[in-house]
């Protein structure tokens, strides 16, 4: 059997740091569902392995200006970008999810792509929405990263 090019990573090894991201890649996802057409099993709202970390595909706005969505996890941000070429980052670090929601939709304003989402994380057991979760404030780069 050929070995493994994926790193072995026992949960318990980083679980703090996973429980995080989930949070913030679900923030992420509930923007893109608010603004593209559901697809079969929500592949609308999939994020995409890159050399740097996850990405969205482009999203329409209203407004008329599409954005993306970029986790660097080697930079330990996530960008967002959009079509008129403005950006804004939002630092992976360790912090509240909460701190983290409400950054990342200040950063959705500035750019003009302000966007209303249903802020409560779902298929996780006792969830807490995401403007009042201080629970999750966990995130190491070299985790995110392996």
């Amino acid at each position: 059997m050929a070995p493994s090019r994926w790193p072995s990573r026992p949960v318990e090894q980083w679980q703090g740091t996973r429980d995080s991201l989930q949070l913030y890649t679900q923030v992420v996802g509930k923007v893109v569902l608010a603004h593209t057409p559901i697809v079969n099993h929500w592949w609308n709202s999939t994020l995409h392995i890159t050399s740097r970390g996850l990405t969205s595909s482009l999203v329409p706005h209203p407004s008329g200006n599409a954005f993306q969505f970029d986790f660097d996890f080697w930079a330990s941000r996530l960008r967002i970008t959009t079509t008129s070429g403005d950006e804004r980052a939002v630092a992976l670090t360790a912090r509240p999810v909460a701190d983290f929601y409400e950054e990342l939709m200040t950063s959705l304003d500035a750019l003009g792509v302000s966007t209303e989402i249903w802020p409560m994380p779902v298929e996780i057991p006792d969830a807490v929405p995401f403007p009042r979760d201080r629970e999750h404030v966990t995130y190491d780069a070299g985790d995110a990263r392996r």
